[in-house]
């Protein structure tokens, strides 16, 4: 992080609110024309996500950019079985219903990508009062990701975007079956 800082804007917030309180007011504190979330149990690796601010800067009609994932197993002590590469795929066509398609027939999250700070802000907020405790835990990231490709195309670049431990909360059957 230290050494591309200076074209990063990071800032770290404990904020102890439930999650959707939490990441709709720290959203609106956001003063940047891009953003990208971050669990604490994950990791982004700064030069993708540099590459993903500079093609969001340069490219009208999208929404979200990212790159492939790491996802790491540790209750699994062989090689490669405790490690998974989930890639997605981009999404890049004119037609919004085409894209809600695409999306729809080989969901993959897009939640932790590049966004539009407008986009995202708007985006969670919708999604934040179509969910609620009730709702199936897959709900809103779905939501999120169909949201994402109503608002845009989104861009799947060919390098690793971050790495994250595999586990329970975030290895539910829905998410589970990112693309490979």
């Amino acid at each position: 992080v230290d050494g591309v800082s200076d074209r990063l804007n990071i800032v770290y917030r404990h904020n102890p609110l439930s999650f959707f309180e939490k990441i709709s007011s720290e959203l609106g504190r956001v003063t940047t024309p891009f953003v990208a979330l971050c669990a604490d149990d994950d990791c982004l690796l700064p030069e993708t996500v540099v590459s993903c601010v500079e093609y969001l800067a340069t490219k009208s009609g999208y929404s979200s950019v990212l790159g492939h994932k790491a996802q790491l197993n540790t209750t699994i002590h062989r090689w490669p079985s405790h490690l998974k590469i989930l890639k997605g795929y981009s999404i890049e066509r004119d037609s919004i219903l085409e894209r809600c398609r695409m999306m729809a027939t080989r969901w993959y999250s897009n939640f932790y990508a590049v966004h539009h700070t407008t986009t995202l802000q708007r985006n969670f907020q919708i999604v934040a009062a179509n969910s609620s405790s009730r709702s199936l835990p897959q709900l809103p990231e779905m939501l999120m990701s169909q949201l994402s490709v109503i608002c845009g195309r989104i861009k799947v670049l060919p390098a690793m975007y971050s790495i994250s431990q595999r586990h329970e909360s975030n290895c539910t059957n829905t998410v589970a079956r990112c693309l490979q």
